[in-house]
């Protein structure tokens, strides 16, 4: 099975031009063989293609199971990411990731995510925030990108 997931997303890649990007919410929960399978499958023709992205959520728990030595190879694959509380007329979280086709901005509280601009990008970020949540909400969140901008190494 992992071979025909592996050769699928291959050819979803280079001919079809598909970025896959998985996020695995209750990243924590995920057993060792899960984690170990995650790494193989990211470290396919790494070298040459990018197939896909991987997003997991719940970090702070996370980064201590990704300490421990059998999990080494998978912790160098994660590249940056950071998780803000924002609190607004309806608070909630915003996982920004910063993944190999640009950054990314997760929302587990509306189960979606989308691709971002540079965080000081008000305009992009507002437009594309908009297309997954309301109007309020994706202003709120473009604005808290934006001032965090200065404070995070994600552009």
């Amino acid at each position: 099975m992992f071979k025909s997931i592996k050769d699928y997303m291959e050819i979803m890649s280079s001919d079809k031009r598909v970025h896959y990007i998985l996020l695995w919410d209750e990243a924590p929960y995920l057993s060792n063989d899960i984690l170990k399978d995650l790494k193989l499958l990211m470290n396919f023709s790494m070298d040459s293609k990018d197939c896909f992205s991987l997003v997991l959520l719940d970090q702070p728990i996370l980064n201590n199971i990704l300490e421990k030595q059998i999990h080494e190879a998978l912790k160098q694959m994660i590249i940056i990411n950071y998780e803000l509380k924002i609190e607004s007329r309806n608070g909630f979280n915003v996982v920004i990731v910063k993944t190999n086709s640009g950054n990314f901005a997760c929302i587990p509280d509306y189960d979606a995510g989308c691709h971002l601009s540079t965080l000081n990008d008000l305009f992009w970020n507002s437009e594309r925030l908009r297309e997954i949540m309301n109007k309020v909400d994706a202003i709120t969140v473009a604005h808290a990108l934006q001032s965090v901008a200065e404070h995070i190494e994600l552009n």
